[in-house]
């Protein structure tokens, strides 16, 4: 089959279309695993925290007082710093004093009281607290240049005790989780009854921490690399019983030995954590461009249209049931193909429409051997003679059930059994190879479960939302699958020639030339308009016809008319009732 006029055009398209398709798919990953690292990182823009050092003195009553400066760079012009104050494992954090000093506070700690609307405050804060936590709101107006905060909290029951042993476990840090310290520096200040030799630590965190300044009974820890700030940041310290005068049992049951190997336990998660998030670019990366790639190579090659089969199978198009067609073309069921079948029906004389009304010419009918298990169907569920001996349709009628499927429930099962008897059908024809199409279709469903799958995975363990990125090739993949069609040699030519119809059913001088012989001009546009109504091509295909010559037209025009709205043929010149003008 020849490409003619738009046909040409359509093929453009169609690369056009896979080029802008592709496009927009790389850019999407890109765009999105940028706007996941800006978000991740969003304190960059304004910010860079330059040091968090926290001062940890633990109390002989079991309390715990916390001392902590945070330095940073102001970039940009803010208004407000956001803190928090995380509870520790035992007891509650309760802050004690917030200060602020930068190079316009003469050395000096400024004072930040709390917020007062009756006052005029330069510097204030706002909190609200949960069960685990105190968020504080910084209103700071800053402007580019170093900025300190010092921050004191006690932990009022910091320290309780279990068995023998007493136990401390708090977080290390007052920023926002997600946040980064360029590197942090944690100090421990024990009971003087108490020495360094006595205590075990570990410093909970995705970055390792050295000790330095290891005194009697003091230590000084600090991070090898940048502190990247996440919920489990902590410290965990257990020392003897008998070194703390008051203290209070923990709320946890397990033994303290085994809360201090869980805590090892997880230092370990964290360094992995750490480690794979430097990987997870290029894995997301590497992940969708496979998954992306497999998804445009399968529908690349079924768009092909510079490839042909060696026969010419227009004519076998025109001469085979439209609803084979639609499901050959993995078109969406709209309600188009039950009148697209009634129009077929009206060519073998079977249906008459009549103004709004199409007529059941036989509802007597007992006899359907000629007629296929879908067509027997549709005109007993259509035209009931059970209930009207006489039975009509009206079009009007079957236009709101089609286009409302959804309203009308019943209409909808009917139409479903309906489908069914088309599939059964159209799967004995050949065309589709079922083994490759079984596995087809679980070769994409597998593919995509193993995106959405290594998405959740990958963003719970890591903690972070550049994963999630996987969801899009993911479900492209499961959704794609299910419509996954492997087409037989015969049933693959007969594909790609269905294009190249689609494509030229705007130039009927198209179709007409590809069926002569086999069909006339007027057999070729009355088995076309079933075709282009149920792939929704009507005005493409009545724009083709008004393109013909005049004779051709009227030929076209008048035959259509006569078999499908039941007008008579027009009288010509010569007083006789021509079948068609010649």
């Amino acid at each position: 089959m020849e490409l003619r006029h738009g046909a040409k055009k359509q093929i453009f398209r169609d690369g056009l279309f896979l080029f802008f398709i592709l496009s927009l798919v790389f850019l999407s990953v890109f765009l999105g695993i940028g706007f996941t690292s800006q978000a991740s990182s969003d304190s960059s823009q304004n910010l860079v925290f330059n040091r968090d050092s926290v001062n940890v003195r633990l109390l002989q009553d079991g309390r715990v007082l916390v001392d902590e400066t945070i330095s940073f760079t102001v970039l940009n012009n803010i208004e407000q710093l956001p803190l928090v104050l995380r509870n520790p494992t035992e007891g509650n954090s309760q802050l004690q004093t917030l200060e602020y000093f930068g190079s316009d506070t003469s050395e000096n700690f400024v004072s930040i009281p709390a917020y007062d609307e009756t006052i005029a405050q330069n510097f204030s804060y706002r909190s609200s607290s949960t069960l685990r936590e105190t968020r504080l709101t910084l209103n700071l107006p800053l402007g580019p240049g170093e900025h300190n905060i010092h921050i004191s909290y006690e932990w009022n029951r910091g320290v309780a005790k279990r068995d023998t042993l007493a136990i401390m476990e708090g977080p290390m840090s007052s920023l926002p989780v997600g946040l980064v310290a360029a590197f942090a520096e944690w100090s421990v200040q024990l009971p003087a009854n108490l020495s360094i030799e006595d205590m075990k630590s570990v410093t909970i965190s995705s970055t390792p921490f050295i000790e330095l300044n290891k005194t009697e009974n003091s230590i000084m820890y600090r991070s090898q690399g940048q502190l990247t700030v996440e919920s489990k940041t902590a410290l965990l310290l257990t020392a003897p019983r008998s070194a703390f005068s008051t203290l209070t049992d923990t709320t946890s049951q397990k033994p303290i030995p085994e809360r201090l190997e869980e805590a090892r336990g997880q230092i370990n998660s964290l360094h992995n954590r750490a480690r794979m998030r430097q990987f997870l670019q290029p894995i997301i990366i590497i992940s969708s461009i496979f998954s992306f790639s497999i998804w445009l190579l399968i529908a690349f090659f079924r768009r092909l249209p510079w490839l042909h089969s060696k026969r010419d199978h227009s004519l076998e198009i025109a001469l085979t049931p439209e609803v084979y067609l639609k499901i050959l073309m993995d078109k969406k069921n709209d309600g188009r193909d039950i009148l697209s079948s009634l129009l077929s029906l009206m060519t073998k004389r079977e249906l008459t429409w009549e103004d709004e009304i199409i007529v059941w010419n036989y509802p007597g009918r007992d006899d359907f051997s000629n007629f296929t298990a879908w067509e027997a169907y549709l005109l007993q569920w259509l035209f009931d003679p059970t209930e009207d001996p006489n039975p009509v349709l009206a079009a009007q009628q079957l236009r709101r059930e089609t286009r409302g499927l959804q309203k009308h429930r019943d209409f909808q099962e009917r139409y479903k059994s309906f489908q069914e008897l088309v599939l059964n059908d159209f799967r004995q024809l050949g065309w589709v190879n079922r083994i490759l199409t079984v596995f087809k279709r679980l070769s994409f469903q597998i593919l995509g479960l193993l995106d959405v799958v290594l998405a959740l995975l990958l963003s719970t363990y890591t903690r972070t939302g550049w994963p999630l990125i996987l969801l899009l090739p993911g479900l492209l993949l499961i959704i794609s699958g299910a419509k996954q069609l492997t087409f037989t040699k015969h049933g693959y030519a007969l594909y790609r020639e269905m294009r190249v119809y689609l494509r030229n059913i705007s130039s009927s001088q198209d179709l007409i030339s590809n069926n002569e012989p086999g069909l006339t001009d007027v057999e070729t546009v009355i088995s076309a308009l079933p075709r282009a109504v149920v792939f929704g091509k009507t005005e493409e295909f009545f724009a083709g016809i008004r393109d013909l010559d005049p004779r051709r037209f009227y030929r076209a025009a008048y035959a259509l008319l006569h078999v499908y709205r039941s007008l008579p043929l027009p009288v010509w010149t010569d007083g006789t009732r021509s079948t068609l003008p010649d």
